[in-house]
C-alpha cells in the first residue's frame, strides 16, 4: 500500500513503470484466476462450517456503504451555512474542518462506489448462485437495462468501499489506523466469498477499485480542492485553517 500510495504521488518514470507492471500483472492475475480457480474456491468457501458462514454474514454488513456515506455527506452540506452561524473564530476554522473532512470520507468511499456499480451493470457477471448452470466466466451486460442484481458480481461493491474506506482512514489517520482498517476491509472481502456472493475475482477487482478510487479523490484535493499536501514525498493533512488540523507523515 506504500508504495502503490507513493507511486501516484510521485510520478517519476520508475514509478510509471512500476505502477504497469503492477497492473499487468494485477489483471494476469484475474484472468488467470477466473478462468481456472473462480468455480473451485466459491465450492470451497462456501463449504465452509457453518459457525464461520454465521461470523461472515455478520461481517458482511460492514461493507455496506450506507452508514458511512449518509453521515458524511449531511455533514459535509453543512460547509455553505458554518458562516452565518456567528461562531466565534476558532469555532468556526474547527467546524469548515470537520466539513472538509466529512466531505473527503464522502466522495473517497462514494465514488469508488459509483464506479464499482457501473461497472457491474456494464459487465453483467453472474454471481455465484448462478454457478452450476451458467459457470463462473458468464456475462450478461445490462448497462441499460433493469436486470436483477444476480448479474452484478464484478466487481464486488462491499470490497470497494470497505478498501476505499480503508485507504481513507490511512491518508486521513496514518499507517496504525490504516491497518486496522485493512484488516477489517480483508474481512469483509473474505465474506463475501464465503456467503456466497461474489467470486475471488470479484473481491479482487473490488479492492483494486477501492484502493485506485480513494487515492484519485485524494489526488483532486491535492490539486483542487484543498486539505492536503505533498511534501518530502510525505501525505500532510490541513484542513482550511491557519493552524494545523491533524498533520501526518508517512
Amino acid at each position: 500500500m506504500i508504495k502503490l500510495f507513493q507511486a501516484h504521488i510521485n510520478p517519476s518514470n520508475r514509478s510509471l513503470a512500476w505502477l504497469s507492471a503492477f497492473y499487468l500483472s494485477f489483471l494476469t492475475l484475474i484472468l488467470i484466476v477466473a478462468i481456472f480457480f473462480d468455480k473451485s474456491l466459491s465450492n470451497f468457501f462456501t463449504g465452509a462450517p457453518e459457525p464461520i458462514i454465521s461470523f461472515f454474514q455478520w461481517t458482511t454488513d460492514i461493507g455496506k456503504s450506507n452508514w458511512m456515506l449518509i453521515p458524511t455527506f449531511f455533514i459535509w452540506l453543512l460547509t455553505p451555512i458554518i458562516g452565518f452561524l456567528g461562531l466565534k473564530y476558532s469555532h468556526y476554522w474547527k467546524a469548515r474542518a470537520i466539513t472538509g473532512l466529512s466531505g473527503f470520507i464522502f466522495l473517497g468511499i462514494g465514488l469508488p462506489g459509483l464506479a464499482t456499480n457501473l461497472m457491474k451493470r456494464a459487465i453483467g457477471r453472474a454471481r455465484p448462485m448462478h454457478l452450476e448452470e451458467l459457470g463462473a466466466t458468464y456475462f450478461q451486460p445490462h448497462f441499460l437495462m433493469d436486470k436483477a442484481w444476480t448479474f452484478q458480481s464484478f466487481p464486488s461493491g462491499h470490497t470497494t468501499t470497505s478498501f476505499a474506506a480503508a485507504v481513507v482512514v490511512f491518508l486521513l489517520a496514518g499507517r496504525r489506523w490504516g491497518a486496522v482498517a485493512f484488516i477489517l476491509a480483508g474481512f469483509v472481502a473474505m465474506s463475501r466469498l464465503v456467503i456466497g456472493a461474489h467470486f475471488l475475482t470479484d473481491i479482487l477487482a473490488g479492492s483494486l477499485v477501492g484502493v485506485l478510487g480513494a487515492l484519485a479523490v485524494h489526488h483532486l484535493y491535492i490539486l483542487k480542492l484543498g486539505g492536503f499536501r505533498i511534501k518530502n514525498g510525505a501525505n500532510h493533512v490541513q484542513w482550511y485553517a491557519p493552524f494545523k488540523l491533524h498533520r501526518s507523515k508517512r
